[in-house]
């Protein structure tokens, strides 16, 4: 287990994020079906257009295919994604927001789920891919027309860019802070998450099969963090994981102790993290405690970002604490492959375990694997009825966010053991409150 208390009281808060769930089947306002026509040819689908809250909804995917656009379907974070260089767009059931290049788009009614299949109102297919849409009632008929096809972003709406996105020129260099969400699509492509964190700004996850994964912090149309186990340049320097603490101290001097924000001062105290300030920019590094403080990984973030944090552990909200759980299992899998493992699968199955746990550790104010009433990890897991062969837990407390709790498991030999041991599968349960504020549960398991 890993405990972690390092400030010096003055916070309150909990925030949010985004928790996907797929809605059933709704009941839709006429029955009769309405077919849908791009460009004057009718569309083959498997999911008509619906009506629903006096507006009429499409079905994503299609248009977005028909206008050249790539799209996935994520069924870990139950989220759509849609890649046209430079725009990338996400959805998820119920939202009532669209996520163009991280930027959210009110809608006029939530995203609905039918039959497998993602439906959004009208209005945001005229207004964000740059179509005219007419619905046709009496004949019962949806018909868009694409002039061009161009993606309305706010960047080019404002400045009436209207040149096709596709003839960008791809660039190969790192991803910067201040960098524009087109710049970074353009250089990583698709992220294969997007998720919003406690700062109120949005992940974006970039991974090969779990190789080269790195994080990149998106607020509105702007690159304001990473997270990177590749190297970095800070000022004149070259900072790589091949570094050790004491080389990094002689490059960037002493590290920080303590950062404030608004009145209050936040202490910081972890052998294992330095913090530096530097051209204004947040320098976090990682070290690696059981390989003589070499350099693990780095964190950037911008000086704004990091000033306007509410409290300290930002603002935690049910919805963040579903994507904490689901990046902690990223930054396992992560890991593994880098050790030359294969990724372990994600266990929704075990997450209602896991959180009660975490639950009734910040309730009844303990912090072990065996809880007041004698249960041991195994019990609890017979509990929900599965079949196992084997099991493991790891436990984290009081760690900022996913990051600092994984890169603390890793350097705890034990710890580390369990994620880079033989199981096959994870689910990870989160809750706030108690001593220690935050509270991470990580079951490993083997089924049967």
């Amino acid at each position: 287990m890993q405990i972690n208390m390092r400030f010096k009281k003055y916070f309150t808060s909990f925030l949010l994020i985004l928790s996907i769930l797929v809605s059933p089947a709704f009941a839709v306002q006429n029955t009769d079906i309405i077919t849908l026509w791009i460009n004057d040819k009718p569309l083959q689908i498997d999911v008509a257009p619906q009506i629903f809250s006096s507006r009429v909804l499409v079905p994503f995917r299609p248009i977005l295919e028909a206008i050249g656009a790539k799209v996935t379907w994520d069924p870990n974070s139950q989220t759509a994604f849609a890649l046209k260089s430079p725009v990338a767009i996400a959805l998820k059931p119920n939202s009532k927001d669209a996520f163009v290049n991280g930027i959210p788009i009110p809608l006029d009614v939530p995203v609905r789920f039918l039959n497998g299949r993602l439906l959004v109102p009208t209005r945001f297919v005229s207004e964000r891919l740059g179509a005219d849409v007419a619905w046709l009632e009496s004949k019962r008929q949806v018909r868009i027309t694409f002039s061009d096809a161009t993606i309305v972003t706010k960047e080019n709406e404002s400045s009436g860019n209207t040149q096709n996105p596709e003839t960008a020129v791809s660039v190969s260099r790192a991803v910067n802070l201040g960098d524009s969400v087109a710049e970074l699509l353009e250089v990583r492509g698709q992220p294969k998450e997007i998720l919003l964190n406690q700062y109120g700004f949005y992940w974006y996850v970039y991974h090969n099969q779990y190789k080269q994964f790195e994080l990149i912090g998106v607020r509105q149309k702007t690159v304001v963090a990473k997270y990177t186990q590749a190297s970095i340049e800070v000022g004149k320097s070259n900072l790589t994981t091949e570094m050790n603490q004491r080389e990094i101290q002689g490059l960037l001097g002493k590290p920080l102790t303590d950062i404030q924000r608004g009145n209050v001062l936040y202490a910081y105290s972890d052998k294992a993290i330095d913090i530096f300030n530097v051209n204004n920019q947040y320098i976090r590094v990682f070290y690696d405690s059981l390989n003589n403080q070499t350099v693990r990984s780095f964190m950037v973030l911008s000086s704004s970002e990091e000033k306007n944090l509410k409290g300290y552990y930002g603002q935690l909200s049910d919805d963040i604490q579903r994507n904490h759980e689901y990046l902690l299992f990223l930054l396992v899998n992560g890991s593994r492959v880098q050790a030359g493992l294969s990724p372990l699968v994600w266990a929704p199955e075990v997450l209602e375990s896991a959180r009660m746990h975490s639950v009734d550790m910040a309730a009844r104010g303990f912090f072990s694997h065996t809880n007041p009433d004698g249960k041991e990890p195994y019990q609890r897991l017979e509990a929900t009825g599965l079949g196992f062969t084997a099991t493991a837990e790891n436990l984290a407390a009081g760690q900022f966010d996913p990051v600092h709790a994984h890169e603390a498991l890793m350097n705890s030999s034990g710890h580390k053991k369990n994620i880079l041991g033989n199981m096959q599968k994870l689910g990870v349960g989160v809750a706030t409150g108690g001593h220690y504020s935050i509270y991470f549960t990580c079951t490993f398991y083997t089924p049967e």
